[in-house]
């Protein structure tokens, strides 16, 4: 490996800084003063002049002239001993010594002008001290016939703790591509304009990691499924975990054309869950080959209404708009026939009715030369560029190598469109489709020696549009053998889902795209580390991205945010490697949620992790060859949990707390209901189907003359139910106090009370007030005999409270449902003293007939867990989240069930501490295999499982 070294040379007049005075042999040097400002970054040192040129520096092989780099740009200073770049086949590697005599407190950054390159797609390493600090992906024009250059400024964070107070080394390599030899070496160069270094004037609000880049994908079910149903959404969060791109504004194209209408029945449910995993939506709506034109030109009034329509609808959630798809390419047989005039007219109206925050993304094009209106226009610059002129951001498509051909490439035919670019694009650059197949390879492609030529074929182009693009989106999640996955074997169950398999052996492209997801795609404010292993990784291509997403600002128009940690741990190298860290999170509490490593199972690459950081936490991570890993955490509440409701609460019942608390985030008990007049058939059936028994019984006071006679043969029933091992809890479906017991379930309980009724049973002392203490006096009279049993019980009354469909249903306000239960809180817990209860707040999955939680909660004084009850598989991310928020570190369950969770639904919501499927749905809507897998899922405790308690 070949350096460069200087001698030191006398500073041109107006330098500021005093020189070192000594100099080791073999290295670039220089030298800084700091200044304190934190209002803007204070200059370290430049060397070569930013003036669009490399003249000024040696060829790749300079000799050793010598230069001292001062805090200021130096035009009289001689930078010949200095290469104008890196050539892997020349100069590998360049180190620069400096000096500091204080290490920032913020950081430094280093940044550079590209100005040439070669259009296999470069890389620069740095390191800091030996460690790594990034891999800066870099792009050109070289070996293309176009005219214009990509120039480009790239900057790299630096943490203050890769810094040393005095002498500190950066060594900037050009390592070659995963699976290359040395054939590759001389298509690994580039130049530069300057090389700068500066100190951060404020803390860093991202780890800039040579560009800003956004990676994404298209969620379909297959290569022609445009379904948007309960499978998509199913799939989506764990394709977006999986992929490493959820929580931090990574893009995600929604393809919503008109025409396949019938196929999205849930755009809605879709588009928020995407604002719920922090997702930029790109939407693929009309396109031109959905839009008509009346004769005299215009848009056709069907167009106009469906395309204000959807804006009206869903406009909030979506940030692009995408004009066409390959508006003369696939759509060139259209109604209107590729029209440039058209495309025109769309844009326009688009532009005259779209929200502000949505910015109208240019068609994807697909530069054909031969069809559309004019024939050939879409590879015609000029006609692109009135188009482009009325878009807030660019497009092009571009799969296998074709974004650096000579023309109808993608990044070719932008540079073509703009004239040339002096630092980079002049608007976003949202690429909406890119790829490989398994046709797809180096030896048909760069025709460069690769020892995994289809592996290196995705990983080149992919890595191109990091360097040049600001959004790629892969076409598509699942897409035929374009795809990251293969379809799950079992939709019922999407963790089923797999990594589309490598062609011959080779790794997957879902390998390759997570490992580039992971560092370069994560946004947000860098959290400080150390790395523990110096010298183990010293020189080596192995990194730690380690993010805070609550620090991202909201997206437009959705508001989405995130409260995710992510830690990335990527090895660039094609030798193992282990990273030791001590990373400092946001805060001293207890954080929870997903490993996600090596793997091509989601079994093999998916566990769970939970953690308590004091706020430092120590990490021991083992990386194969060009693998990754994310730990994708959330804060649980500040340390220690909170304790019951009641301050006077038995031993038995704050031992269950305490549980459920700790198995939140890492662990759900199983568990299933039981009418009252059933004891615990259902629970019987339920264990024989899975061949384990569920953790949790559940039971119902009941109404009528059935559950009446029945009560005492329920409670003996949990009492033996506790005594092996099981959980109980209890719930009420209670008549209208004006009722007897006896009165019927539509007559009574899914009755109602008049306004005048309701107020008097919220007065005391009145007759119905009366009637009512009557009818919980004779249900206190059972849980007593659990409380002298020392049984806990989770008692979960009243349930459902949202919706409209029981007399204590919809009461709003603090005389309305709040005010009921903290009658009832207050009449067991004070009068009956059955501090055995643990209180169970349940409400409905809000829908079109059940209102959002927060109205009816009568606050953390009164309420131990909260719990919903899901039915239909309506288990959407939303619900989860608002009632995590609400619960305020309380643990959540779900009460009641139809469709028992998937563990698709525990890899995304995962501190569910129990679920309790209905009697009825048990085996109506539950197959015994979904049962049995669930049942054995290792995140899923059965009765067995549970720790006996005292």
């Amino acid at each position: 490996m070949k350096t460069h070294h200087v001698r030191r040379q006398a500073i041109s007049p107006g330098a500021v800084l005093p020189l070192l005075t000594a100099l080791s042999p073999n290295m670039v040097f220089a030298q800084n003063q700091l200044v304190n400002n934190r209002e803007k970054n204070i200059p370290l040192w430049q060397a070569g002049k930013a003036d669009d040129s490399s003249a000024e520096f040696g060829d790749y092989d300079a000799g050793a002239k010598g230069v001292v780099i001062a805090a200021n740009a130096l035009a009289g200073s001689d930078w010949k001993s200095v290469p104008k770049g890196l050539k892997a086949s020349v100069n590998p590697a360049l180190t620069i010594r400096y000096s500091l005599r204080a290490v920032p407190a913020n950081g430094i950054e280093l940044s550079f002008k590209l100005l040439h390159a070669h259009k296999n797609g470069p890389q620069m390493a740095v390191f800091s001290n030996g460690l790594m600090a990034g891999l800066i992906q870099l792009w050109g024009m070289a070996d293309t016939t176009s005219p214009h250059r990509w120039k480009k400024t790239y900057r790299l964070y630096i943490p203050k703790e890769m810094l040393l107070r005095g002498e500190n080394a950066l060594q900037l390599q050009a390592p070659r591509p995963l699976w290359s030899d040395a054939k590759a070496d001389p298509f690994v160069w580039w130049e530069w304009d300057y090389l700068r270094l500066a100190a951060l004037g404020a803390p860093a609000t991202e780890p800039m990691h040579g560009k800003m880049a956004w990676l994404g994908t298209t969620i379909k079910q297959s290569a022609n499924n445009f379904n948007y149903d309960a499978r998509t959404l199913a799939i989506t969060p764990v394709m977006c975990q999986w992929l490493g791109i959820a929580y931090s504004n990574n893009p995600i194209r929604a393809d919503f054309w008109h025409d396949v209408s019938g196929q999205q029945p849930m755009r809605m449910e879709f588009l928020k869950e995407l604002r719920d995993l922090n997702m930029t939506v790109v939407a693929d709506h009309i396109s031109s080959y959905h839009a008509s034109l009346e004769a005299d030109g215009a848009l056709s009034d069907k167009t106009k209404t469906d395309i204000a329509a959807f804006f009206t609808t869903y406009g909030s959630l979506f940030q692009f708009y995408e004009l066409a798809n390959e508006p003369t390419g696939i759509m060139g047989n259209s109604k209107w026939g590729g029209s440039h005039a058209a495309l025109m007219i769309l844009a326009r109206y688009i532009n005259s009715i779209k929200p502000a925050h949505v910015k109208t993304t240019a068609p994807g094009w697909a530069y054909t030369d031969k069809v559309g209106t004019p024939p050939g226009w879409e590879r015609n610059p000029a006609m692109r560029r009135q188009i482009e002129d009325l878009c807030q951001a660019t497009n092009g498509h571009s799969y296998g190598f074709s974004y650096a051909d000579n023309a109808g490439g993608s990044f070719v035919e932008n540079l073509a469109t703009y004239g040339g670019v002096s630092d980079g694009w002049p608007k976003p650059f949202v690429n909406t489709e890119t790829g490989t197949n398994n046709w797809h390879s180096e030896s048909n492609g760069t025709r460069l020696p690769s020892r995994q030529e289809h592996a290196a074929a995705f990983d080149r182009i992919m890595r191109a549009h990091v360097a040049v693009v600001d959004h790629t989106i892969q076409h598509a999640s699942i897409f035929d053998d374009f795809g990251l996955f293969a379809a799950p074997t079992n939709w019922d169950d999407v963790t089923t889902l797999t990594a589309f398999p490598g062609v011959s052996g080779e790794d997957t492209r879902l390998k390759t795209f997570r490992r580039l997801a992971l560092a370069y795609a994560t946004h947000g404010r860098p959290l400080p580390f150390r790395v523990l292993n110096t010298a183990a990784v010293a020189g080596k291509k192995v990194l730690l991205r380690a993010v805070d997403t609550s620090a991202l600002a909201p997206l437009p128009g959705s508001s989405a945010r995130s409260d995710k940690v992510l830690l990335n741990f990527v090895n660039f190298e094609e030798t193992p490697q282990t990273l030791r860290v001590r990373v400092t999170l946001p805060a001293k509490s207890l954080y929870s949620g997903l490993r996600i490593g090596a793997g091509d199972t989601y079994a093999a690459s998916h566990s769970a992790v939970r953690f308590n950081a004091a706020p430092v936490l120590d990490l021991n991570v083992a990386l194969g060859s060009g693998e990754s890993v994310q730990y994708i955490l959330s804060r649980s509440a500040a340390l220690p949990a909170p304790g019951p409701a009641n301050s006077n609460a038995s031993p038995e019942a704050r031992a269950l707390l305490r549980y459920l608390g700790g198995i939140s985030g890492r662990r759900i008990l199983s568990g299933q209901h039981n009418y009252t007049m059933n004891r615990s058939s259902y629970s019987d059936r339920a264990g024989a189907i899975a061949g384990k028994y569920p953790a949790v019984w559940g039971s119902d006071f009941g109404h009528g003359p059935e559950s009446l006679a029945q009560r005492q043969t329920m409670i003996d029933e949990a009492k033996r139910q506790h005594a092996q091992g099981g959980i109980i809890t209890l719930m009420w479906h209670a008549v209208r106090p004006i009722d007897e017991e006896t009165a019927g379930w539509k007559e009574s309980v899914q009755s109602q009370l008049t306004p005048e009724q309701w107020n008097e049973l919220m007065t005391p002392n009145t007759p119905l007030h009366r009637r009512w203490l009557a009818q919980v006096d004779g249900i206190a009279a059972y849980l007593r005999q659990l409380r002298d049993a020392k049984i806990p019980v989770l008692w979960r009354p009243y349930h459902e409270m949202n919706g409209g469909w029981f007399w204590w249903g919809q009461k709003k306000g603090e005389r309305g449902y709040k005010a009921l239960w903290r009658l009832m809180h207050d009449r067991l817990t004070n009068h009956h003293q059955l501090n055995n209860l643990l209180w169970v707040w349940n409400a409905n999955a809000p829908n079109q007939w059940a209102d959002p939680y927060a109205e009816y909660y009568p606050g953390h004084a009164y309420v131990d867990v909260l719990a919903v009850d899901v039915y239909s598989a309506d288990y959407k991310q939303s619900h989860y989240n608002d009632l995590l928020k609400l619960a305020a570190g309380r643990p959540i369950a779900l009460g009641e069930v139809g469709e028992m969770p998937t563990a698709s639904v525990l890899a995304t919501q995962p501190k569910w501490t129990w679920f309790m499927t209905w009697p009825s749905h048990l085996e109506e809507n539950n197959k015994p295999e979904g049962i049995k897998a669930l049942f054995n899922d290792a995140r899923v405790l059965t009765r067995d499982e549970v720790p006996a308690r005292k």
